[in-house]
């Protein structure tokens, strides 16, 4: 189930939440590029660049004197390392980007999502994905995206009441949410008594 169920979304297109770029008088920085602003876009506002432009672009910003210390070249990066298939990597550029993470920054649900992904699909770590799922719903409530990765990982627990309970939530907002629809049904079958649920399957 969870392994056809991808939800991992790329932070380039919440970028525009990095904010107060560092001085470009920084001592050393100037060997590394033109400004902090240009670490930002070939990192993470390039549309053209390759998964593996995008890992070197972000390697550089997180090593750069600009950026040292910041979590979103690691989270880009993370995205990058998936779509390579280096999962393993992925997982580590998203630890760092949690532990850096300020905790009220806006692209924090996303790192705690896309770790619930990569940690049920990855590992099978159900339970450390349902706590990162829960983590980034608390920060970002009603996200749909979410709810369905958490309703997945809920499915391999066979917590079939919480699988219902969070597809019903987004097919509230979402009534033609193919995904969410099928999955409530087979969470609706596991737990209908025995006899009903054979004669669905019939």
């Amino acid at each position: 189930m969870l392994a056809k169920h991808t939800l991992i979304r790329s932070a380039t297109a919440l970028l525009f939440a990095v904010a107060a770029s560092p001085s470009y008088a920084t001592p050393g920085y100037a060997q590394l590029g033109k400004g902090a602003g240009d670490l930002v876009d070939n990192c993470g506002n390039n549309p053209n660049a390759s998964p593996d432009q995008i890992v070197y672009f972000c390697t550089v910003a997180a090593k750069s004197t600009a950026w040292h210390g910041a979590f979103w070249p690691y989270l880009v990066r993370a995205e990058a390392y998936r779509r390579l298939g280096e999962d393993d990597l992925a997982l580590a550029d998203l630890d760092t980007a949690i532990k850096l993470s300020p905790a009220h920054n806006p692209l924090l649900p996303i790192a705690y999502h896309d770790r619930c992904d990569l940690r049920a699909r990855k590992s099978h770590d159900y339970a450390g994905a349902l706590s990162d799922c829960n983590q980034s719903l608390e920060i970002r409530p009603n996200d749909a995206s979410t709810l369905k990765t958490r309703a997945a990982v809920e499915y391999e627990l066979a917590d079939y009441p919480a699988v219902a309970a969070d597809c019903t939530a987004v097919l509230a907002a979402q009534p033609n949410d193919a995904f969410a629809a099928n999955l409530l049904a087979q969470a609706k079958e596991k737990m209908a008594p025995p006899a009903v649920a054979a004669q669905s399957a019939k």
